[in-house]
């Protein structure tokens, strides 16, 4: 496998049947592939981008690094491999309340031109940060799916820093205090749900 590509497996921990994908190609929807893969290796210079449902709706799952267990998408049915962006962001939501709900976070950004909405345990590409270091603003809404009830809404806004190739938030001040962001060193901005 190349730094472009991308190596499936049928079972997890990297064993079973393989099939071998180079960046740039066409989305891979459907037949062959619905549900039939269960970990990935991806190569330095790829990204994979998988979809549940043919139609490329709902969540985006995305991979960097090598991941011996991708089961947790309940399945994957389109993807498509491009090369890697050390600017992407990416979104995730973490539940730290214990309870059993659901719910569903939704960022969106004018200046990213993207919007995305993930619920607990999933993550969206949300776009490539300006390499110009200009502030970038982040309007969320978290919804409890249960009730209907919109239980956080806010704002932050985030900066590209090139001196160590990461994105940092430059200010936090209107992110709801039961939303808690936190940047990780793979450039994933993971919201900690805290009830």
């Amino acid at each position: 496998m190349s730094a472009s590509e991308v190596t499936f497996y049928t079972n997890v921990d990297y064993t079973g049947t393989s099939s071998t994908y180079d960046r740039g190609g066409a989305v891979q929807v459907g037949g062959e592939i619905t549900d039939r893969y269960k970990s990935v290796r991806v190569g330095e210079a790829a990204t994979v981008v998988a979809w549940r449902y043919t139609s490329q709706d709902g969540p985006q799952h995305q991979w960097t690094v090598d991941t011996p267990d991708i089961t947790a998408v309940r399945g994957v049915t389109a993807f498509k491999v491009t090369a890697r962006d050390i600017r992407e962001i990416r979104v995730g939501l973490v539940d730290q309340t214990g309870q059993p709900r659901r719910c569903s976070l939704t960022v969106e950004s004018q200046e990213l031109g993207s919007r995305v909405t993930v619920g607990f345990r999933e993550e969206a590409l949300l776009g490539s940060m300006p390499a110009d270091g200009s502030r970038v603003t982040l309007a969320v809404c978290l919804r409890d799916e249960d009730s209907g009830e919109y239980v956080a809404t806010g704002a932050l806004h985030l900066v590209w820093r090139d001196s160590d190739s990461s994105v940092r938030i430059d200010d936090a001040t209107n992110c709801p205090p039961n939303l808690a962001p936190y940047v990780q060193p793979t450039n994933r901005l993971d919201f900690f749900f805290r009830g």
